[in-house]
């Protein structure tokens, strides 16, 4: 989808202002920022990209590295081979011409490769075009890394840049993806920046200021820019955020009514952190699972394990003062439970309703068009 000069006007929503913008318009931002760099020191495009990427397109943050006058050891960290350092072969001794003059590729050891077809970054590390082009379809198909991808050598921490990837890459695909994870770990890295998450959607908003106010993409599609979640107005992202957790179960799916009452029924909270915990053996001696908490305690009585030593049996005996405060400590918790299903119900009613309507609008949006083709309305 392209979108006209018309439609790249800045867009106001309640006095907010923000754009809309097309990859072309992202990656002309990025090339502003190379640009930017450039015009300070001189380093070539690639080896800027390179530096960039590391510091999240943080322009500021890199220029104060590059005159920390520390900038060889920066290079070193990064993994790019600056210009004014001396080269070395793979054995120390051996020139690059006469590495390649042996045409042995150091992955697939295939001994009758043309000198031609043998590539290597400045490490010296030679690999035939072949092994170069599986290991970096490899790495940008399947685990979708371009932030560093390194030379193939094992111990090698040399950085492999962009004009490198393209000039051994001819599948039209992984150059597409390739492009697109690269202006994605733009987008991704900028607070002012954030895509359009409709699939579909190559579009991505720009603001001058992060806030939590509602966009509307050129597809159609309005999203909170705060915290990139379908528009939530009234409510703020921090009540939203809240809200989505206590209704989600362990694999982030909506919890329904039937699951919500088996949870009161069957489990019981951690008396520290408020976990909720099933019993799943017979031992009553409970450790919580909570990364932050690992507290000991007793399944009967709920009090801390290391209080029963000796007197593990106490907590057989019925107390009235303990047994009045448990009893007010897990009313009170499940009260909370309970409002909290009142308003969980009527939510899932509200969003059941609103996906019928826009069922409903779809319906007779197409029966509209239809009829305005066929009667040549």
């Amino acid at each position: 989808m392209s979108l006209s000069t018309e439609e790249a006007k800045p867009r106001f929503a309640q006095e907010f202002v923000y754009k809309v913008l097309t990859i072309d318009e992202i990656q002309k931002q990025m090339h502003g920022c190379i640009e930017e760099i450039k015009a300070v020191i001189q380093l070539s495009s690639a080896t800027i990209r390179t530096l960039l990427k590391h510091f999240k397109w943080d322009t500021q943050k890199l220029l104060e590295r590059l005159f920390d006058g520390n900038q060889e050891q920066l290079f070193a960290d990064i993994g790019i081979v600056s210009n004014r350092t001396e080269r070395t072969t793979p054995n120390g001794n051996e020139s690059k011409r006469r590495c390649y003059a042996k045409s042995v590729c150091f992955i697939c050891y295939s001994d009758d490769i043309k000198p031609h077809d043998l590539f290597g970054l400045d490490c010296d590390h030679l690999f035939c075009t072949h092994c170069w082009t599986q290991y970096l379809t490899t790495k940008i198909m399947s685990e979708g890394d371009v932030m560093a991808i390194t030379c193939p050598d094992t111990d090698c921490k040399v950085v492999v840049d962009e004009e490198q990837v393209l000039q051994l890459i001819t599948d039209e695909t992984v150059r597409a993806k390739y492009q697109r994870l690269n202006t994605d770990s733009y987008v991704s890295s900028n607070r002012l920046l954030r895509w359009c998450p409709r699939p579909d959607c190559l579009h991505a908003f720009s603001v001058q200021t992060k806030e939590a106010h509602p966009v509307v993409c050129v597809c159609g599609k309005q999203i909170c820019f705060g915290c990139g979640e379908d528009n939530h107005e009234p409510i703020g992202c921090q009540l939203l955020r809240e809200w989505s957790v206590k209704s989600a179960g362990s694999n982030g799916e909506m919890i329904d009514g039937k699951t919500a009452n088996w949870i009161i029924t069957n489990t019981k909270e951690c008396p520290k952190c408020r976990t909720t915990i099933e019993k799943n053996g017979g031992c009553n001696h409970m450790t919580c699972r909570s990364v932050k908490c690992k507290y000991e305690f007793c399944w009967v009585c709920l009090d801390g394990w290391s209080t029963h030593g000796t007197s593990y049996y106490n907590c057989n005996k019925y107390n009235d003062s303990k047994a009045k405060d448990r009893k007010d400590s897990v009313s009170e918790t499940r009260k909370c439970l309970e409002r909290f299903m009142f308003y969980w119900t009527r939510f899932m009613n509200h969003k059941q309703s609103l996906q019928f309507e826009n069922e409903l609008k779809s319906t007779v949006t197409t029966k509209m068009t239809h009829m305005q083709d066929r009667y040549h309305m």
